[in-house]
């Protein structure tokens, strides 16, 4: 279709958009999140319907429930109250020093204010009321009274503290009994009271023994794993010569630091004195032994005479060589000289360095003359050498202190896990055993004091009026208002249940608060909406069209559909429904009669391919249709039949074809619907229901805009909301709601008669006056604003 022709405008401002564009950004949440703006929080206002509607269901549970409340009030036996009170401790804080018990509970036998925090209320009721007492009263009751049970006695007694505040909280223990039976009151009364100043003095004083004795068989045994943990203790300090773990770590610690440092500055001083070493052999060109040898043979007075001859032998042998040659007689006595006196510095040289340093000497430079700074530097290689000796003496050393280091610290997190596993054993078993301890001898002295026994400040009473009758306790209404309260909440709960569990839309209201679009259109029933009412023409009272109210609805649907759409004309409409039998073929046929009734040029499309039924209402013949020009490409113009309407034309379904129904998403199904658009002022759609199908989806995608009809009554609620979402997700334009009346009693038991609807609470544009407007006018100005219309088309 033409690209001018669709309402960019209303698509963005309908709430139907607004949910699509938040559903496509996050698909995963698609049915939550559409369910939470369908909502949008608690709506009064459909509760309160179902509950006018379902008002009989309501008043039956409310009368039949509180009827039965009233009865069982009404027939209850009267009970009677007797009570007794007990004072559990001493009045003021002089009795309680006074008290034995006093110097027992303090932690240097001494007592002091917080020595005299109470009882226990709580617990003491709670032992006071345990299964094991009450089964003792109920013992000596039976004696009376042999049908007589803990059940009947945990019913009706009640054990509290006097108070309400911490301002009038007593030290008194308040005990009561309720039962339709004064004399069976009476003697339980006597019984409990007993029994309760029976174990404020003997049971008490009885645990105390039990206590003393369950301590002391315990004692034994809590006393041998002390001492064998101890002895465990003991053993693993001594095997690994340690007073605390944490200590020692922290020694090992700091030797492990302290020999990495020595270990770091060895080296450090053994690579210095191994590059000076080299570097002094480098310059000398002597091994340590041959600088040794040299050294020693520097300082022989014989041997430097033997140099200072040779020196001069050679000087001279420099000169007459210059002279002479060497087969000459005097240079040949010169070389026999020089090699006298080398053999002469040799035998010498063997006799200072002695035989095996004597004859390892090859290097010249060991026997030549040594001056001062070769002797200087032949001092500090030995030095050298002599260090890195040490040096290394010293480095293996420290690795193997080091090694052993690393094994004891290797070991230490072992032995410090078993030591301090040994010793939080032991703490535990010291702490219990002090405890044991010292509860031994609290249960000693307690129990070899007297007891304080509880008091009885208030004997068992039952009242009684002047004559010695029993008086009745008052009933309480509580019970009666609580039910009456629960039968309401009943009645009001079954009411929005059922209109739950029938999931239809009752009224036109029920749909504008569950739909978030625009209820554009009410269709009101009427006998004869299956098939097109003759045209009346216009009556002598005056210039407005006598129209029945269902004509009336649609010509305000129109109306709406025009103004809501920002003047822009509205060229072609979907009309479809979430299920099929709702109405919307109905609405479809009705709609285009009323605007071709206006003067536009109206074709109604059949697209149900599936179940045609247009041309039945139409009365026109159904041979070729839709379906043939989508498989034989025939021009829509040849097909298009006209109507005994005027102005209103209609191309039929054809004869039913799946194939075709796969053709309305093709290419060639958008270039009928361009042309058609072009054509005609309005095309209307009679497309199939939504759920379970998408044809209409398709359809619906090149023209304006789907127009949903809900059948009142009759659609259910689940369905719509559905086919909505699946609108929604595929972000297809949707005009608004039309809310069909197909039957009498949808619309007759409502009293629904405003052709108006309320326009939806989170519209954002009011559509009622401008719909009213143009009813008030539609009789004279009909052709001039048709004209007006048709010509901007």
């Amino acid at each position: 279709m033409n690209p001018e022709n669709r309402h960019e405008p209303l698509r963005l401002e309908s709430s139907n958009q607004l949910i699509s564009q938040l559903l496509s950004q996050n698909s995963a949440s698609d049915a939550d999140e559409f369910a939470r703006l369908m909502r949008k929080g608690l709506n009064i206002g459909t509760y309160r319907r179902s509950i006018f509607r379902n008002f009989w269901l309501t008043a039956s549970i409310v009368g039949l429930v509180s009827s039965l409340a009233a009865l069982r009030y009404a027939t209850t036996p009267p009970t009677y109250l007797g009570e007794f009170q007990l004072l559990v401790e001493p009045l003021n804080t002089q009795a309680r020093v006074v008290d034995p018990l006093a110097v027992t509970r303090t932690g240097n036998n001494v007592p002091t204010e917080h020595s005299f925090g109470g009882l226990d209320y709580p617990s003491q009721i709670a032992v006071l009321q345990s299964p094991g007492m009450l089964e003792s009263i109920v013992q000596e009751v039976q004696k009376s009274y042999p049908d007589f049970n803990v059940g009947m006695l945990q019913r009706g007694l009640t054990v509290e503290r006097k108070g309400q505040t911490n301002t009038d909280m007593t030290k008194i223990l308040r005990v009561s009994y309720v039962h339709s039976d004064p004399e069976l009151v009476a003697t339980v009364l006597r019984e409990t009271s007993n029994r309760y100043l029976q174990y404020s003095l003997e049971d008490r004083k009885t645990r105390y023994s039990e206590g003393i004795k369950f301590v002391e068989d315990r004692l034994p045994e809590l006393q041998n794993r002390v001492n064998s943990l101890q002895d465990q203790l003991q053993a693993l300090q001594e095997e690994y010569n340690l007073v605390d773990p944490k200590e020692q770590g922290t020694l090992l610690s700091g030797e492990v630091s302290q020999i990495a440092a020595e270990e770091r500055e060895t080296r450090k001083l053994l690579r210095e004195q191994v590059t000076l070493y080299n570097s002094l052999r480098q310059q000398l060109n002597l091994t340590p032994e041959e600088a040794i040898a040299a050294s020693a043979l520097s300082e022989e007075p014989g041997y430097l005479k033997l140099q200072e001859q040779m020196q001069q032998l050679e000087a001279e042998i420099a000169t007459q060589s210059a002279q002479f040659s060497e087969e000459s007689p005097i240079m040949l006595d010169l070389r026999a000289k020089q090699r006298n006196l080398s053999s002469l510095m040799a035998q010498e040289a063997q006799r200072i360095l002695g035989q095996n340093l004597g004859q390892g000497t090859g290097n010249p430079r060991v026997q030549a003359f040594q001056n001062s700074v070769r002797l200087k530097l032949i001092e500090e290689m030995v030095a050298a050498i002599n260090q890195i000796r040490v040096l290394q003496a010293r480095s293996a050393e420290i690795a193997g202190i080091q090694a052993q280091i690393q094994n004891r610290f290797q070991e230490l997190p072992a032995v410090s896990r078993r030591y301090s596993e040994i010793l939080r054993q032991l703490e535990i078993s010291n702490r219990s055993l002090d405890q044991l301890l010292t509860q031994r001898e609290n249960f000693q002295i307690e129990s070899a004091q007297t007891e304080v026994p509880w008091e009885l400040v208030s004997p068992p009473t039952l009242p009684k009026d002047g004559q010695g009758r029993p008086i009745p306790f008052a009933k309480s209404n509580r019970e009666l208002l609580g039910a009456i309260g629960a039968s309401i909440l009943l009645g009001l709960l079954a009411a929005i249940l059922l209109d739950q569990f029938r999931n239809v839309f009752f009224r036109t209201e029920d749909i504008q608060d569950a739909i978030d679009l625009p209820v554009i259109g009410v269709v009101p029933y009427d006998a004869g909406a299956a098939h097109l009412q003759a045209e009346v023409p216009p009556t002598a009272t005056g210039d407005r069209l006598d129209s029945s109210l269902f004509k009336e609805a649609f010509s305000s649907l129109y109306a709406n559909l025009c103004f809501m759409s920002d003047g822009a004309p509205i060229r072609s409409i979907t009309v479809c429904s979430a299920s099929p039998s709702e109405g919307k073929t109905t609405i479809a046929l009705h709609l285009a009669q009323v605007v071709a009734s206006m003067g536009k040029r109206v074709l109604l499309v059949d697209s149900n391919l599936r179940h045609a039924d247009l041309h039945r209402r139409l009365r026109l013949e159904n041979e070729t249709g839709l379906s043939d020009v989508l498989l034989r490409e025939v021009q829509p113009d040849d097909l298009i039949q006209p109507t005994s309407v005027r102005n209103l034309f209609a191309l039929t379904a054809g004869q039913p074809s799946l194939e075709a129904v796969r053709l309305l998403a093709s290419e060639h199904m958008q270039t009928v619907m361009f042309r058609l658009h072009q054509t005609y002022d309005l095309v209307i759609y009679d497309a199939p229901h939504l759920l379970g199908l998408t044809d209409a989806e398709f359809i619906s995608a090149n023209t304006d805009g789907i127009l949903m009809v809900v059948s009142v009554c009759q659609a259910k609620k689940s369905h719509v909301m559905q086919a909505l979402q699946s609108l929604s997700v595929h972000r297809l334009p949707s005009l608004g709601v039309v809310a069909n009346h197909p039957n009498p009693r949808a619309i007759a038991s409502l009293g629904y008669y405003n052709t108006h609807p309320r326009p939806l609470r989170r519209q954002a544009r009011m559509v009622e006056e401008p719909a009213r407007a143009l009813l008030n006018g539609s009789s004279g100005n009909s052709s001039g604003g048709n004209g007006s219309h048709h010509s901007r088309s």
